[in-house]
């Protein structure tokens, strides 16, 4: 028997792709615009118009993902988010 069911889609919690966003708004000005060109204002705008904890298609993050490691290239890509997983555990300086 086949399903009619669709597929499931791959989903990503928004907060992480809003992370990555915040973290691509630091870049040069440049790059800023360079990662806004190749995924268009309307997929930035959809990433800050959901709420941090609502979900959004894993396709949508992976476009801004690969977008900024086009830009930027994979070194710098990681360098991107290791500095924005430190800046989330670094722990609170009294």
């Amino acid at each position: 028997m086949v399903s009619s069911m669709p597929a499931p889609v791959p989903l990503m919690c928004a907060i992480q792709t809003q992370l990555l966003l915040r973290s691509v708004e630091r870049l040069p000005a440049a790059d800023v615009a360079a990662v806004g060109s190749i995924c268009g204002r309307p997929a930035l705008e959809r990433v800050d118009a959901i709420l941090a904890v609502s979900w959004h298609p894993m396709s949508l993050h992976m476009r801004i993902s690969d977008a900024t490691r086009d830009v930027i290239g994979p070194p710098r890509l990681d360098v991107l988010a290791l500095g924005s997983l430190a800046r989330r555990t670094r722990p609170a300086t009294p």
